[in-house]
This record gives C-alpha cells, sequence and structure tokens, in this order.
C-alpha cells in the first residue's frame, strides 16, 4: 500500500540502497472507512502481483497510511484489519 508521499520516500530508500531497480509502482487505496480495496486499486495490485512473479520480481515494498478523515482510534484499527 503505497500513498503518494509513500513513493517518493520508497524512492529515496531505494537510492540508497544503491542496486535496487523499481521496476513498478503503484496507489492501492482502500474504500474510506473500510477494508474493502479500491476497484482501481486492485488493479493496480493484481499488476503489481504479476511483476513480482517474474523472475526479475525479487522483492515488493509496501508502505501504508493510516485514512487521516475519521475518528483516529477506528483508523487504526481499520488499519491493523488491513494488513
Amino acid at each position: 500500500m503505497v500513498g503518494p508521499n509513500g513513493i517518493s520516500a520508497n524512492r529515496e530508500r531505494h537510492d540508497r540502497l544503491g542496486n535496487a531497480e523499481i521496476v513498478a509502482e503503484t496507489n492501492m487505496l482502500f474504500a474510506s472507512g473500510s477494508t474493502a480495496i479500491a476497484a482501481d486499486g486492485r488493479a493496480g495490485l493484481l499488476d503489481l502481483a504479476a511483476k513480482a512473479l517474474t523472475p526479475r520480481g525479487r522483492g515488493v515494498d509496501v508502505t501504508g497510511f493510516a485514512d487521516a478523515i475519521g475518528d483516529p482510534v477506528r483508523n487504526k484499527a481499520l488499519s491493523a484489519q488491513r494488513i
């Protein structure tokens, strides 16, 4: 799960590693207040999964962010359920 700022953070981390190559990236969003993956996020996730199965797919880096809208306690519980 990568948010808009998460992609740049992942790129920075990979740059520090020196030999990492990012072959694909996506934003996978959940419906607000839900554990259901939004339709456009599902398509991106399936594409990443297919690429990770190729010989060059050596690892998957996932970064997640909690929803900033709504009750923080409820959002933390949702984040745990989305793992």
